[in-house]
C-alpha cells in the first residue's frame, strides 16, 4: 500500500480483438493474417472503470500480452485516458494459456508496483480472460470481485458496486483488489487522447520471462498429463478371497457370530 499522500495507480490488463474477416483455414486454424487488432469491448469496459479512479487522481498503467498488433492495443488503449503502456512480447506461442498471461501480468504487477487495485476486462476472445485474472489473483493473493460497476477511494480500501444474480450491493474491500468489470458503457477515445496516444505517451516494451513462461507451461502440463490411475484385475481363488473378506471383517470368523 503506498505511503499516505500517495498517488494512486491501478494496473489495467488488456487484451485485443480481430477486426474485420477472419476466414479458417484447410487445417481447421483461424487465417489472421492482415486482420486488424485493436482494443476488446471488454478491455474499454475495464478502462471506464479505472477512470472513476483517474478522476481522483490515480495513474493508469496498462499491460498488454502481445499476440501481434500488441502496439497499437496500447496506443489506442493510451488514447482512452491511460498514463503509461505497458507490453510484454516473447510469449507469442502462449499468450492464450490463461497461467501464462497470469503469470506475465503478475510480474509486471511486482517489478512495476505497488499498485492499489488491478481492474481488467470480464472475458476476452482468448480462452476466458476471466480465467486469467482469477489465476492473476490467486498468484498475488489478492481479494477477487466480478461485476464491478463503480469504484472509488474509500479511506485505506476501496468502495465498489457490483451486480450479480441476486441483485446490486455495495461493498468495502481492501487495497489492493483485483476488480473484473461488469456490464457498464465501454471508454471512447479523445481527439487529445489520441494525439497524446501517438506524439507524447511512450510505451515501455518488455520480454517475457522465458523461465517464468516455461514454468507456467509446465505447471499445465503437469496437471493435464496426471495419469489416470488404473489397476488390473486380478485373479485369486475362492478360499483367498474369503480369507481377505474375514481379515477385513467383512464377513464373520468362521464359527463366530454373523
Amino acid at each position: 500500500m503506498p505511503p499516505s499522500g500517495a498517488r494512486l495507480r491501478v494496473l489495467v490488463p488488456v487484451t485485443g480483438a480481430f477486426h474485420g474477416k477472419v476466414r479458417l483455414k484447410r487445417n481447421g486454424l483461424v487465417d489472421t493474417e492482415g486482420v486488424e487488432r485493436i482494443l476488446s469491448r471488454e478491455s474499454a469496459q475495464a478502462l471506464a472503470l479505472a477512470k472513476q479512479l483517474a478522476a481522483e487522481g490515480a495513474e493508469l498503467v496498462v499491460v498488454h500480452v502481445d499476440k501481434g498488433g500488441g502496439e497499437e492495443v496500447l496506443r489506442e488503449a493510451l488514447a482512452h485516458g491511460a498514463d503509461q503502456g505497458v507490453l510484454v512480447e516473447g510469449a507469442e506461442k502462449s499468450e492464450s494459456d490463461a497461467s501464462t498471461r497470469a503469470t506475465t501480468i503478475a510480474e509486471v504487477y511486482k517489478q512495476m508496483g505497488p499498485f492499489d487495485a488491478v481492474i481488467g476486462p470480464a472475458r476476452s476472445e482468448f480462452a476466458g480472460f476471466t480465467g486469467t485474472l482469477a489465476a492473476l489473483a490467486g498468484q498475488l493473493e489478492l481479494p477477487c470481485l466480478v461485476g464491478v460497476s463503480r469504484v472509488a477511494v474509500d479511506g485505506v480500501g476501496l468502495r465498489i458496486a457490483y451486480q450479480s444474480l441476486f441483485g446490486d450491493y455495495d461493498l468495502r474491500v481492501p487495497r489492493p483488489s483485483v476488480l473484473l468489470v461488469g456490464d457498464l458503457e465501454p471508454s471512447h477515445p479523445t481527439a487529445w487522447g489520441i494525439h497524446d496516444a501517438h506524439r507524447v505517451k511512450g510505451i515501455l516494451r518488455v520480454k517475457a520471462d522465458n523461465y517464468t513462461v516455461q514454468k507456467a507451461l509446465t505447471k499445465r502440463q503437469r496437471i493435464e498429463n496426471v495419469p489416470q490411475e488404473s489397476r488390473s484385475l486380478e485373479s485369486v481363488d475362492g478360499a483367498t478371497l474369503v480369507r481377505r473378506l474375514r481379515s477385513r471383517s467383512l464377513i464373520a470368523e468362521k464359527g463366530g457370530s454373523p
